[in-house]
């Protein structure tokens, strides 16, 4: 009996890991989506106005 209940309880714990790291996988993989956003908009942004950066030199046009 006591076998069984810890064997119960080491696959609920297995269980609830994995959650923890897809959970963690999927945090990653957001965050890293963002920051890509953000330079992407923060690209166009120069390339519209090149003066609202004024420490960094104007993007050269396509």
């Amino acid at each position: 009996m006591i076998k069984q209940g810890m064997m119960h309880l080491r696959e609920v714990l297995l269980k609830q890991r994995q959650e923890i790291f897809e959970r963690l996988r999927r945090l990653e993989s957001d965050w890293q989506a963002l920051g890509e956003r953000d330079i992407e908009l923060e690209e166009e942004a120069q390339k519209e106005s090149p003066y609202m950066f004024p420490d960094q030199p104007p993007a050269e046009k396509e």
